[in-house]
């Protein structure tokens, strides 16, 4: 059933982007570039020389308005899933903005940064504590210095 609703909404997809005047040649290379071919394996997979892959991911890129691949492959994916991209992406860019995933950005970092040092550099604790009801976990961590 769900195999059968994605070769349906393919063949819409396919065909609302020749109505964006993308070949009938070059969605094949988009869909396959989409879930993460490169152009020689695309080349491959169609025989095709891979140059000739990528001047069509190139051609895509131009006819769409798209010029990253990672643009690229959420466009055609927001196509087949039938969300609107630019939607989507200026949805994105705002939550980006939000504070509270700039404090999880720079807590994810911080601690990447930590954990990228040598163990003797730094002593990591857990405890466990409740309050209100509630039980959470802390996780302190202290850089020792060197003596």
């Amino acid at each position: 059933m769900v195999k059968n609703y994605y070769k349906i909404r393919l063949k819409e997809v396919f065909k609302e982007l020749q109505n964006e005047n993308v070949s009938k040649s070059e969605i094949p290379v988009l869909a396959l570039n989409a879930i993460g071919f490169q152009a020689d394996e695309i080349g491959d997979k169609m025989y095709i020389s891979p140059n000739t892959a990528r001047k069509h991911i190139s051609n895509i890129k131009g006819k769409v308005d798209y010029h990253k691949d990672t643009e690229l492959t959420g466009y055609f994916l927001c196509k087949l899933f039938d969300v609107n991209y630019t939607e989507l992406r200026n949805a994105v860019q705002e939550f980006i903005k939000s504070e509270l995933l700039k404090k999880l950005v720079t807590t994810v970092i911080l601690s990447a940064v930590v954990l990228s040092l040598p163990h003797e550099h730094f002593e990591m604790t857990r405890n466990r504590r409740n309050s209100n009801n509630r039980s959470t976990i802390e996780t302190r961590i202290e850089v020792r210095k060197e003596a």
